[in-house]
């Protein structure tokens, strides 16, 4: 029987590979890098962990409880919430359900008004039942207007937050996700494995037969039923699913993706001498070009060395450079600021794709009879990413 080729070992395609595998079905997982996990990737830098890019691990996705061993990452999660920036101080603001006193603080601050709060426990109640990620054309931040949320809150909290989140300054995803991502957070944890993000994927390869898996492998040409290497060999499939990011999936199946199909971000870390004062919690910059920063090692204290810490900063515009983000985040951290030395940056042109772009690129995977598979076949999260690999398997199983 030939085997299934897989192209891309990121998330999608091991899961495709799982699914295959527990149906004893035969495999070959292909990638033209050398490590599995595609953007879920980390490095080791003078002792610290670096993640390639913000990333954490929501523990309520379905897809995620489903496949992952949890316990056996050792994860370490942030404190359900944030700091909001008030006055000249930070105030830390967790999440009301957990920690009721913290919506009080929020209002006597100003932050938040008290529409604000009955809008928040609106929201909440509406999320209880299931949301579909893409059921909306509006806008989140037409829905947020819409819905009445004070210009100060939108500023303070949910605009750097979930603009963190979509990559999307101006919070242009649509509402639907915007609900989908509140109610993963509010029920479930976002958590980082003591060994860094790409302690995932190598989670997930490590189940699946390693002569089954081929990396530094390039694929130069797919179609339904066979694929070709760069060395000129040809590998014959029973099916070819088309797992990896969306630039390389265009340019195997020759489709030029729109202008602005991605969103941008940077990820720039530092390392500071060790402060025992900070929760795990974002630190939201208000109207600046920094999203938000964080104390990483006061999360998982296994990023970095003993008597340091490990700060990350996510900012949208890619032009920053460390000496810029210094300068932007010095009102908000103070002198304590001179005591930050920069590590290493992280540009990610295309870190998260949006939706609805993609549209002709599945249009030529279908009709060439080829799967396609990645979390922009439906909506920018490792759930999307999951999913579509386990579903893109089944669909071989079943033809």
């Amino acid at each position: 029987m030939k085997p299934v080729v897989i192209i891309g070992a990121g998330m999608a395609g091991l899961l495709a590979a799982a699914q295959l595998h527990l149906n004893q079905i035969p495999f070959l997982l292909v990638d033209a890098q050398n490590q599995v996990g595609g953007r879920l990737y980390s490095e080791h830098v003078k002792g610290f962990t670096l993640d390639v890019g913000f990333q954490v691990l929501q523990t309520n996705y379905p897809e995620v409880q489903r496949s992952l061993d949890l316990h056996s990452l050792d994860l370490a999660a942030f404190e359900s919430g944030a700091y909001l920036w008030n006055n000249e101080s930070w105030l830390a603001f967790v999440n009301p359900l957990k920690q009721p006193g913290s919506l009080f603080s929020a209002l006597a601050s100003g932050i938040m008004t008290v529409k604000d709060a009955y809008l928040l426990a609106r929201l909440w109640f509406i999320t209880q039942a299931d949301v579909q990620p893409l059921g909306s054309q509006e806008s989140t931040q037409d829905f947020l207007n819409r819905w009445g949320f004070s210009p100060k809150f939108q500023s303070h909290f949910l605009r750097p937050f979930f603009g963190g989140i979509f990559l999307s300054a101006g919070l242009n995803p649509p509402a639907s996700l915007f609900r989908y991502y509140m109610k993963q957070f509010l029920e479930g944890t976002a958590a980082i494995p003591a060994t860094g993000i790409g302690a995932i994927p190598l989670q997930m390869a490590a189940s699946l037969p390693a002569d089954s898996i081929r990396l530094g492998t390039q694929v130069t040409q797919v179609s339904a039923n066979q694929v070709t290497l760069s060395d000129g060999a040809t590998v014959d499939a029973e099916h070819v699913i088309l797992a990896t990011d969306a630039s390389a999936a265009a340019k195997l199946l020759g489709v030029s993706l729109e202008k602005g199909a991605f969103w941008s971000t940077k990820t720039l870390y530092f390392q500071v001498p060790a402060s025992a004062d900070v929760k795990p919690m974002l630190h939201l910059v208000p109207n600046s070009r920094v999203l938000h920063y964080a104390y990483f090692s006061h999360v998982q204290p296994a990023y970095a060395p003993k008597g340091m810490d490990l700060i990350s900063v996510t900012t949208l515009d890619v032009s920053m450079q460390s000496a810029d983000v210094l300068t932007e985040l010095a009102p908000f951290v103070g002198p304590s600021i001179q005591n930050w030395a920069f590590l290493k940056e992280y540009l990610l042109p295309e870190a998260l794709p949006v939706v609805g772009a993609f549209d002709e690129l599945k249009q030529k995977a279908a009709d060439a009879g080829i799967v396609l598979s990645g979390d922009f076949t439906g909506f920018p999260s490792l759930q999307s990413a999951m999913q579509s690999g386990r579903e893109a398997a089944e669909s071989c199983l079943k033809a």
